[in-house]
């Protein structure tokens, strides 16, 4: 009901602009935002709305990490480490300073569970370099892991002689557990393809 004691008060609409530029987004619209200048999968970044996520995302992009990296440790790595009565506390810095090393290849993603348990491990004196350490990741070279490679298929040379490229599969998963996350997934089977390759006719394989 208006109130009759008081005049109206005529509220500039310069006002009004600056005042809506400040609200925060709208759910839906920070959502949509993600999956457009991210390329954030829909239900990931639903998973990062919801959990009030969506900050840390812009916060870590903006200091240069991959979008896709940084939504699979929000909403996979991390909570599978946080789960139970002892949650693990990481600063924005923490969490930067894991993933970047993550980027420059001193450990795969596939290793962030096993770094962050370390992390964990250490309690208040948190350590990147030393729980990467801890959780054994001390690099793998190309060379390493070509060799790896070739040891694994030599081993497994009458498979491989029937097979073929269709060895391919089952020998990736004991190819993954001799690096145990020291490189990245797609470089793994990268080398495993070369090696087959070379066993079964002489050149590398497509």
């Amino acid at each position: 009901y208006p109130e009759t004691d008081v005049p109206p008060l005529r509220i500039d609409p310069e006002r009004i602009e600056r005042l809506r530029a400040t609200l925060p987004e709208r759910p839906n619209v920070r959502r949509e935002r993600l999956i457009r200048d991210y390329r954030i999968p829909p239900e990931v970044a639903g998973q990062l709305v919801v959990g009030g996520l969506s900050g840390v995302v812009d916060a870590l992009v903006a200091r240069g990490r991959s979008p896709s990296l940084v939504a699979r440790f929000l909403t996979q790595d991390l909570p599978a480490t946080d789960s139970g009565d002892d949650p693990i506390d990481l600063s924005l810095d923490r969490m930067d300073e894991l993933l970047r090393a993550c980027e420059a290849g001193e450990f795969a993603k596939e290793g962030l569970p096993e770094v962050l348990a370390a992390l964990k491990a250490q309690g208040d004196s948190m350590d990147v370099p030393r729980a990467i350490a801890a959780a054994g990741f001390t690099g793998l070279s190309t060379e390493e892991l070509a060799r790896l490679a070739e040891a694994l298929v030599d081993r497994n040379a009458d498979l491989v002689g029937q097979r073929g490229i269709g060895a391919f599969s089952p020998l990736m998963g004991d190819l993954m557990r001799e690096v145990r996350g020291r490189r990245d997934g797609q470089e793994i089977a990268e080398a495993l393809r070369r090696a087959i390759g070379r066993r079964t006719s002489g050149k590398p394989a497509p």
